[in-house]
């Protein structure tokens, strides 16, 4: 079984990698705070849209906001 650890470990480390490389924190659009609108959490996730804009996901709640420009990091 040890082709089946390995791959399980290749998952862990390419996991890992991913969420170092994710932009984590807070956000500001149009002048105020982006916030979750289901659980007021202010922490996101910045990935790129596949229609040109931006994506935020909420850190605790997962929720995902769709930007058409890039909110400023704050």
């Amino acid at each position: 079984m040890p082709g089946i650890t390995n791959t399980f470990k290749a998952v862990h480390r390419a996991i890992k990698a991913a969420a170092g490389a994710v932009n984590l924190g807070e956000y500001q659009a149009a002048g105020a705070p982006v916030q979750c609108p289901h659980c007021r959490h202010r922490e996101f996730n910045l990935s790129p849209n596949l229609g040109g804009g931006v994506n935020l996901a909420c850190r605790k709640r997962y929720l995902v906001l769709w930007f058409a420009q890039k909110p400023k990091a704050l």
